[in-house]
């Protein structure tokens, strides 16, 4: 079966334009808090505990963990997680074509995600309440790099699947990360005639616009941290003849906007998460255009992938504002799920589901295709540290042999 037939396609539950801010924040309807010995669970009608779509059992709780987590959280509040609902494979909400990877149909309507159902699990190992609650990405995190008013005015505890960078954590917190740095990657529109790449790959980008999305961890300031993995020298972040950097604010908070603006000819190259091609691919949900993402090879392709020098450490669970204890109280947690079995079938199931890319980005590599062998057998603990060493800059140079744009990826020499 064509891995993207079963790719589903999450419909966010409301539309979140630019400049709204949900001032009273709204738990999804599909998710409602059990009290069972003073905690709230994610409960089906069987009254298992699984993830929020209701596939996936969830892990028992710790009474150790339990006891430290109620310790350090202090408040019988329940703890709020934002998703926008539309970034994929983290967290998005389902559709009724959506199916699990052995091929049963989800509920629609319903929070799912890689993120989504850890968060669930280390809630369910530490006996806390937590939900989910629907809020645009600038929430967390602005466009001009600063940390969004949703988060600050406390309308939520934590953003979910945040990337940890060096500009975040100068106003934000973040916990642990649950899957490695998530490689970016530089788009140009391919010549119709010719094939070739408009944008050369040793291109230094010097007064090229480069499109953004809004609110992402590949931004400008990103940019001018990576390498040029043809020449080994850094983008043109000069203010004089630099690049000029494009933001697309996108109505629904993914990509769909930066890619028109690449499309149209608003901007010469996008710059974004190389993976975001093949998750978007053959959607069909409100906020997420499938004709955007079928021109790979054709219309455009990468010019530069790889690249992760601008990142700290990976896809975190958590980023919160400064002071909260949501960090300190949800690592013990994360760090159990992490290094049992749960996550490496949790790592195998979203592959199942279409989403290719998540193996490599799982702690463990492709060893988590081993749904009995748990994380804690990898030696990952320092991967686990929020406080992690960054994980080198970008390659020097490429060492992929590519078979030209055709391909997808553009060589050095196109």
């Amino acid at each position: 079966m064509d891995p993207h037939s079963v790719r589903r396609c999450k419909t966010p539950l409301a539309s979140a334009f630019l400049g709204t801010v949900l001032r009273v924040t709204v738990v999804l309807a599909a998710i409602q808090p059990v009290q069972a010995k003073g905690r709230s669970l994610l409960q089906t009608a069987s009254d298992k505990l699984t993830t929020p779509a209701g596939n996936t059992e969830l892990p028992s709780p710790v009474l150790d963990l339990a006891t430290a987590a109620a310790e350090t959280w202090k408040s019988d509040q329940t703890i709020l997680w934002s998703i926008t609902g539309n970034y994929e494979p983290y967290e998005y909400t389902t559709t009724r074509s959506d199916i699990d990877g052995k091929n049963v149909s989800l509920p629609a309507g319903k929070p799912s995600g890689f993120a989504v159902d850890l968060a669930a699990a280390a809630c369910a190992v530490c006996s806390l309440k937590c939900d989910f609650v629907l809020a645009d990405t600038q929430d967390c995190w602005t466009s001009g790099g600063f940390p969004g008013n949703g988060l600050s005015a406390g309308h939520f505890d934590g953003c979910l699947a945040f990337m940890d960078t060096a500009r975040r954590r100068l106003g934000v917190s973040f916990s642990d990360a649950i899957a490695k740095p998530r490689p970016a990657g530089i788009l140009s529109r391919l010549d119709p005639e010719t094939g070739v790449p408009l944008v050369s790959p040793d291109s230094d980008l010097s007064d090229k616009i480069v499109a953004v999305v809004g609110g992402w961890a590949t931004n400008g300031r990103s940019l001018g941290d990576a390498v040029n993995t043809c020449t080994n020298i850094t983008f043109n972040a000069s203010p004089i003849d630099g690049y000029i950097v494009l933001t697309a604010n996108d109505p629904f908070g993914g990509p769909d906007a930066a890619m028109r603006k690449l499309l149209d000819g608003d901007a010469d190259v996008l710059f974004t998460y190389e993976t975001i091609v093949d998750d978007r691919r053959g959607c069909t949900h409100v906020g997420c255009d499938a004709s955007l993402y079928s021109g790979i090879g054709t219309e455009y392709a990468w010019i530069h992938t790889g690249l992760t020098g601008y990142q700290l450490n990976g896809t975190t669970l958590a980023m919160t504002k400064k002071g909260s204890p949501l960090v300190e109280t949800i690592n013990p947690c994360l760090r159990h799920v992490m290094r049992s079995a749960f996550y490496t079938q949790l790592c195998q199931e979203y592959r199942s589901r279409g989403f290719d890319d998540i193996t490599e980005l799982c702690f463990g590599g492709d060893d988590t295709n081993d749904e009995d062998v748990p994380v804690s057998e990898y030696e990952l603990s320092d991967e686990f540290d929020d406080e992690s060493s960054a994980p080198g800059p970008s390659p020097s140079a490429s060492t992929e042999v590519w078979s030209g744009c055709a391909e997808g990826k553009c060589a050095c020499e196109a």
